[in-house]
């Protein structure tokens, strides 16, 4: 069941892509990554967050960008992994994203 979904997954990526249709890319990428830490395969979790955090900014979509910081923190918490670059470039992110939203 997880291969199956695995495939599923990479195949959404691949045709959201093709189709140059960033939310349906980041779409795809919180899904499979959430299906990544299910499995527990974390360090895949993370670069799928990663870039679904990046698209988040690079493509100004907010509403996903607070799913995507909150699941990449817990990510990097569980697996213990260390990011003091990238985190506080995230955080700033995080930031950006309230101060938006809030006008």
């Amino acid at each position: 069941m997880f291969d199956e979904g695995d495939g599923h997954g990479h195949e959404a990526i691949r045709i959201a892509e093709a189709l140059d249709h960033p939310f349906s890319v980041l779409v795809g990428c919180l899904d499979l990554a959430y299906l990544k830490s299910i499995r527990g395969e974390l360090s895949q979790t993370v670069g799928l967050l990663e870039r679904v955090v990046d698209q988040c900014r690079d493509w100004d979509i907010t509403s996903h960008a607070p799913i995507a910081l909150a699941s990449l923190g817990h990510v990097y918490a569980w697996s213990g992994h260390a990011v003091a670059s990238s985190r506080n470039q995230r955080t700033r992110f995080l930031g950006e994203v309230w101060v938006n939203e809030r006008g």
